[in-house]
C-alpha cells in the first residue's frame, strides 16, 4: 500500500500543477521561468543530500542537458495550450498525445513491443486513447468559429509540445545515467532552454518579473513530483511507476472543472469521466508492455 501511495505522489503533484499555474496567472513564458528556477532550487538542494549517489561523465551530462532543453519546449507549449483552451481540455489531449507518441517512438527506435502480447496491449491502448480524446473534447453545443480555431491551434501547439517531450524522455536512454545523476543536468537544460526562448522568441522583458518569481511554487511542485517519480521507479519498477504517474490527468482535468470553474454540461462531464477512465486503462495497458 505504501508503494502505491509513493507511486501516486507524482500524479498528485503533476496533476495539481496546471491548476496552480492557472490560479497564479501570468503569461506562459513567465510561468516557465518561475517553474524552471523553482526546479533548479530543488535540484541543488537534492544534490547536497544525494551527491554520493551521483556520477557524471561528459557524454551523459550533455545528453541529459539537451533533454532538459527539449523539455522546456514541451512544457512551454503545454502552458500555451492551457492559456488558450483551459486545463480540462488541454490535459486529456496532452496526456493522450504523449502516451501515443512515446509508445510509437519506442516501437520504432528502441524495438519495444517485440512480442505479440505487447503489440496487442500497446495498439489496443492507442485505440482506447484515440477514442478517449474524442470523448473528453466533445461538446454537446455547436462550437463557434472562434472555439474551433482555438482548438485547432491548441492541437498544433500540443503536437509541438509532444515533440519536445519525446526528446526529453528518450535522450537519457542513450546514456548510462541513473535518475539521480540525470536530474540536475536536465534541470539546468530546462533553465537555459526557457531563457533562450524568453529572450529570442518571446522577447520577455524583464526576464525576472514579479509574475515569474510567483511561479517558483510551480517549480517546487514539478520538481518534487519528479523526485517522487524517481523514488517510485525504484520501489515499484518502471511498469507500475509509469502507469501510476499518468493518473495525474484525472486530478488536473477534474480540478479544472471543480476549482477553475471550467464549464461542462452534464453530458459533457459524463463523457469526460468516461474518457479519463479509458485513458487510465490505456496507461495501465502501456505500463504492462514495459513489464
Amino acid at each position: 500500500m505504501i508503494n502505491i501511495l509513493i507511486g501516486l505522489f507524482p500524479a498528485l503533484m503533476w496533476g495539481m500543477l496546471p491548476i496552480i499555474l492557472t490560479k497564479l496567472g501570468g503569461k506562459p513564458i513567465q510561468q516557465m521561468i518561475g517553474t524552471t528556477l523553482g526546479s533548479l532550487i530543488v535540484a541543488l538542494i537534492c544534490l547536497l543530500f544525494s551527491y554520493h549517489h551521483v556520477s557524471y561523465s561528459l557524454s551523459n551530462v550533455l545528453l541529459c542537458f539537451i533533454s532538459g532543453i527539449f523539455w522546456s519546449v514541451g512544457q512551454l507549449n503545454q502552458y500555451r495550450a492551457l492559456e488558450i483552451i483551459g486545463v480540462s481540455q488541454t490535459m486529456p489531449l496532452a496526456t493522450g498525445l504523449l502516451l501515443i507518441s512515446n509508445s510509437l517512438f519506442g516501437v520504432v527506435v528502441f524495438g519495444d513491443w517485440a512480442s505479440g502480447y505487447q503489440k496487442i496491449l500497446g495498439f489496443g491502448a492507442i485505440a482506447l486513447i484515440i477514442f478517449s480524446l474524442f470523448l473528453t473534447s466533445y461538446q454537446t453545443q455547436r462550437r463557434s468559429s472562434k472555439e474551433i480555431s482555438q482548438l485547432k491551434r491548441s492541437i498544433l501547439i500540443l503536437l509541438l509540445s509532444t515533440l519536445g517531450y519525446i526528446g526529453y524522455a528518450t535522450l537519457p536512454n542513450f546514456s548510462d545515467s541513473n535518475g539521480w545523476s540525470a536530474f540536475l543536468p536536465q534541470v539546468v537544460g530546462m533553465v537555459l532552454g526557457t531563457w533562450l526562448q524568453a529572450i529570442f522568441v518571446y522577447k520577455q522583458q524583464p526576464i525576472l518579473g514579479h509574475e515569474s518569481w510567483r511561479h517558483l511554487m510551480s517549480g517546487f511542485i514539478f520538481a518534487i513530483g519528479a523526485l517522487g517519480y524517481l523514488i517510485s521507479l525504484k520501489v515499484n519498477g518502471v511498469a507500475v511507476g509509469y502507469t501510476l504517474s499518468q493518473m495525474g490527468v484525472i486530478i488536473s482535468t477534474m480540478g479544472g472543472i471543480v476549482f477553475l470553474k471550467e464549464h461542462k454540461t452534464r453530458s459533457e462531464l459524463k463523457l469526460t469521466i468516461i474518457g479519463l477512465l479509458l485513458t487510465s486503462i490505456a496507461a495501465i495497458m502501456v505500463g504492462l508492455t514495459k513489464s
